[in-house]
């Protein structure tokens, strides 16, 4: 008997493959049609939906399988992300004290008074933000999370036609601010776990390699693993609701009928990003010395977009006892240093709007005074340090310049884990090899191996990929860059994930489709929420057709 058929004598060593992709295959068309159809019904349930831009409930879609890892595997990843916190955490501080932080790091005149303004005020304090950082990921050890060796395809591409055919719902809707990703891959090793959760590091098997990362810190390896951040979102990070929704569903759906095809299957869900932020959340609040603190969920509310989330945020909090309202910043008033809401004096605001977006109901009439007094009170998370997510932080984490404010674990992680990233500006710096570059020319002579991005921009908009696009364009592209300070960066080009799935059609059994995977990595120091999303497109976006997949942790 197979892998692929059904009986209770099928067994599949998910300690080597780390996949059950082989087990849902076995399953008959119509239980797989069945299960398919439970799984809308229980997404219907759980509110994963999405409004979109004209406030219509969609259903996001979601992968009939999930994807799997090993405690060992989550809590190494855990680890990095904690670190890469850290690091990130001094980009605010350092840029009130050091010029040539601030070149790398663009802000509009109005943005940065309110930036500078803030960081002064609260300078000392803590400094919370709740991020999320992105990277395409593959938990493959010896047979693979496809139950063969994943392949990578190249990242940044123009988006493809085409939709994703197996999800619960094939609503192109999602979360808006879910950006696209290039290439990770778990490292072998050991690392501690999050507190009480002590793990072994298992064994991770590793894909074609991708393009080296940054290799301009002295005494960098010439060679480095799969694992390639490519972006931080540190302000309204999408999927904290989505992510553990997704695992619920997944576990009361397919999960239960897969463990009757194969008892020894051990899942569970991954720690809770819903938690992990209530934790968060309260942990500043005693900080404060703000006692049983009343929070405000700050969203556009006239802006349907990625509304849904907040109000099932505030279900899931109220029903632990934490006191929460959803509200939307231009209704906050100042009483004295109080910041208010309705009457209600407000302890701490967790925001999904940038100070650009603020800036922008200012410039329409708002008065923002009450909101700017709660950043000065150091009351809003992410604080001001989340605005400094823009591309060109991985410029900060690896240009020699700035290796005097990073530890030695630090540069390890930005040499074996970060992208070559650089703002283009007539500069001398190195170049992904180490070497001395005189960085116009190079990227120039270079550009096949070379990613041209605009710094803020979400979604892979304005993206040239060097090997893809004219050398007209490109000269074009470097040009709009140099033309204005710190707007675009170069980035080494990456690789992006691809991965196999189920997919229903008129067969017997499941038959299958490969899908651009990324994973986003929500780490506070409780633990590490995964939001996983697929595509069809290269550029793995909910809102651009793509969908979420459930990930789970093998016990």
């Amino acid at each position: 008997m197979t892998s692929r058929q059904i009986g209770h004598k099928a067994k599949h060593d998910y300690r080597k493959a780390n996949s059950i992709y082989d087990l849902f295959l076995s399953l008959p068309l119509k239980k797989a049609a069945a299960l398919q159809k439970k799984m809308l019904s229980h997404c219907k349930k759980k509110a994963f939906v999405y409004e979109d831009k004209n406030g219509k409930p969609c259903l996001i879609p979601l992968m009939l399988r999930p994807r799997i890892l090993t405690r060992a595997q989550r809590d190494k990843i855990w680890s990095i992300c904690q670190t890469m916190n850290r690091a990130y955490e001094k980009a605010a501080r350092l840029y009130l004290e050091d010029p040539e932080v601030r070149k790398i790091f663009p802000f509009e005149e109005r943005e940065k008074e309110w930036v500078m303004d803030t960081l002064r005020a609260v300078k000392g304090q803590p400094n919370p933000i709740f991020s999320r950082w992105d990277a395409n990921t593959s938990f493959e050890q010896s047979g693979g999370e496809n139950g063969v060796k994943g392949r990578l395809r190249s990242a940044s591409l123009p988006p493809a036609r085409g939709t994703g055919a197996l999800c619960a719902s094939a609503t192109p809707s999602g979360p808006r601010k879910v950006p696209y990703g290039d290439s990770i891959e778990p490292r072998a090793g050991t690392a501690p776990a999050p507190p009480g959760k002590p793990e072994r590091m298992a064994r991770a098997c590793r894909t074609e390699a991708p393009p080296a990362p940054c290799s301009g810190w002295p005494g960098a390896p010439s060679a480095v693993d799969n694992f390639l951040f490519f972006e931080n979102n540190g302000v309204g990070i999408g999927g904290v609701w989505y992510c553990p929704t997704s695992e619920e569903i997944m576990l009361d759906t397919f999960i239960p009928e897969l463990k009757k095809i194969d008892p020894s299957l051990r899942l569970e869900k991954n720690h809770d990003a819903r938690v992990l932020l209530m934790k968060f959340l309260r942990r500043h609040a005693t900080a404060l010395g703000r006692k049983n603190p009343l929070v405000a969920l700050t969203i556009d509310r006239y802006c349907y977009e990625n509304f849904m989330e907040f109000p099932m945020l505030k279900r899931f909090f109220e029903k632990r006892g934490l006191r929460t309202i959803v509200a939307d910043p231009r209704e906050f008033e100042l009483r004295s240093t109080d910041v208010t809401y309705q009457g209600k004096k407000i302890d701490l605001i967790y925001r999904d709007t940038t100070i650009q977006e603020f800036l922008e109901y200012e410039r329409k009439g708002a008065n923002l005074k009450a909101l700017h007094q709660a950043f000065r009170n150091n009351q809003v998370i992410s604080s001001m340090g989340g605005e400094f997510d823009h591309k060109s932080l991985f410029e900060f984490f690896t240009n020699p310049v700035f290796a005097k404010y990073f530890t030695a674990r630090e540069k390890m992680l930005f040499t074996k884990h970060v992208l070559w990233t650089r703002v283009i500006r007539e500069v001398n710096t190195t170049g992904p090899d180490g070497k001395s570059v005189d960085l116009i020319p190079y990227i120039r002579k270079h550009k096949n191996s070379l990613v041209l991005k605009p710094n803020r921009l979400f979604g892979g908009e304005g993206v040239l990929i060097g090997k893809d696009t004219t050398l007209s364009a490109w000269d074009k592209g470097i040009q709009e860059g140099l033309a204005k300070p710190a707007d675009m960066v170069i980035q080494s080009y990456g690789t992006v994930q691809v991965k196999r799935f189920p997919v229903l059609k008129k067969s017997p059994r499941p038959s299958e489709d490969e899908y651009y995977v990324v994973s986003g990595f929500i780490s506070t120091p409780d633990g590490l929420g995964i939001l996983g999303r697929v595509s069809k497109r290269k550029v793995v976006n909910v809102a651009r057709q793509g969908g979420i997949s459930a990930l789970l942790v093998r016990k």
